[in-house]
Formats: C-alpha cells, sequence, structure tokens
C-alpha cells in the first residue's frame, strides 16, 4: 500500500520466492527491485537475490528493506552498490527519499 501511495503510475510485480522476482527479471526486466530481508537466513536469500538480478540487468536498482541498520549489514551487501536502504520501521516518506535518489535512471 505505501509502495502505490509513493508510486502511483508504477507497475508494481510481487512475489514471495525468489525464483519468481529471477522470472520477471528475464521476461521484461524491472527498473526498481525492492526486497524485503531480515538477519540469518532471510539476509543471505536476499543478497542472492539481488546479485543474481544484477547479473540480468547490471542497471537495475536495488532497494532493501529490512529490520536491521543500514551499519549492521554485511560487507557484501553494500558491495553490491544498491541504490537504497529502507530500515523498518519505515515510513512513506522513507520511500519517496529512496525513489528520488535511484541510482539509475528508470524508463
Amino acid at each position: 500500500d505505501t509502495l502505490r501511495e509513493v508510486a502511483p503510475k508504477a507497475e508494481i510485480r510481487s512475489c514471495r520466492e525468489p525464483r519468481d522476482a529471477i522470472a520477471i527479471a528475464r521476461e521484461g526486466g524491472c527498473d526498481v527491485l525492492m526486497t524485503e530481508m531480515e538477519f540469518g537466513r532471510r539476509l543471505s536469500e536476499g543478497v542472492d537475490l539481488a546479485r543474481e538480478i544484477k547479473k540480468i540487468n547490471p542497471h537495475v536498482n536495488i532497494i532493501f528493506v529490512t529490520g536491521c541498520s543500514e551499519r549492521d549489514c554485511p560487507k557484501d551487501l553494500i558491495q553490491l552498490r544498491i541504490s537504497g536502504f529502507i530500515s523498518k520501521p519505515y515510513e512513506s516518506s522513507s520511500f519517496e527519499e529512496e525513489f528520488a535518489n535511484l541510482r539509475y535512471e528508470v524508463s
């Protein structure tokens, strides 16, 4: 709901499984990948997903939404050169700020 509020004209496709996100990237791509991550297994899954999506599209904007702070994230996450980072709990202004400062241009 927050995403639709912040980007009402965006085509939003969502999925729960990393393989589905990879399929979306291969089929038509995306300008922005937002992935929600938690510490532990879910964190490594998010990093692996971002790495795989960047292989398909090196210019995708990746925004992580997570309960950990930016300073607590692993080095391999930072080395992905992500576009943004939103810590929970978040407000819609967090999304607005990240979208205003994307790393790559959105078509």
